[in-house]
């Protein structure tokens, strides 16, 4: 058998340790083409824009859009602004999954943290007038 090297002969604690000085910054990823870089990476990026569809990207249909909860005139509002793309005709129209994921999340987001706000203002008297 062969002796363990120096490293192995190290407790977890020291190991951890050592993998926590080795650690990058975890990587920041571009809003409009989605490439993952470093931070002092992004200045430099030469966005080339959103990323072609894929042919095996997923499509959803207006129904399974709002199954995620989002109201109508919301959703309504953002494939009108292209937030989210579409193909075909009006009938028959499919939704970009890919697009619906991150405006749902980004719309969660937003709704949680304006429901925290408005309950810390207004419940402990420091909201609205204060005088």
């Amino acid at each position: 058998m062969s002796r363990p090297s120096p490293y192995q002969r190290l407790t977890v604690a020291a190991k951890q340790a050592r993998q926590r000085e080795r650690m990058r910054e975890p990587a920041i990823t571009c809003p409009l083409c989605e490439t993952q870089m470093g931070v002092a990476d992004i200045f430099r990026h030469d966005c080339t824009g959103s990323r072609p569809i894929h042919p095996l990207e997923e499509w959803l249909s207006w129904s399974e859009l709002l199954a995620f909860g989002v109201p109508k005139a919301t959703a309504s509002r953002w494939v009108s602004e292209g937030r989210i793309q579409y193909q075909g005709p009006l009938s028959r129209r499919r939704y970009r999954r890919r697009n619906i994921a991150i405006m749902v999340l980004w719309w969660k987001r937003r709704y949680e943290s304006r429901k925290r706000n408005r309950g810390n203002g207004s419940e402990n008297g420091t909201g609205n007038g204060g005088g």
